[in-house]
């Protein structure tokens, strides 16, 4: 299971107006460094379960 945070460049939560951001992973371990942090899906068998138009 891997985690990236997801504004590095921006905030998209300031860029977009959202009224609720949401926290990630830190609503759940309450440590700052896991703000704005969220699991990456796998891609195994993308290929298999890709749709193409």
């Amino acid at each position: 299971m891997e985690f990236k945070k997801f504004d590095v460049v921006k905030e998209y939560w300031l860029a977009t107006g959202s009224t609720k951001p949401d926290l990630g992973r830190f609503s759940l371990t309450k440590q700052e460094e896991d703000r704005y942090v969220f699991r990456v899906p796998m891609l195994r068998n993308i290929s298999k379960t890709a749709v193409f138009p």
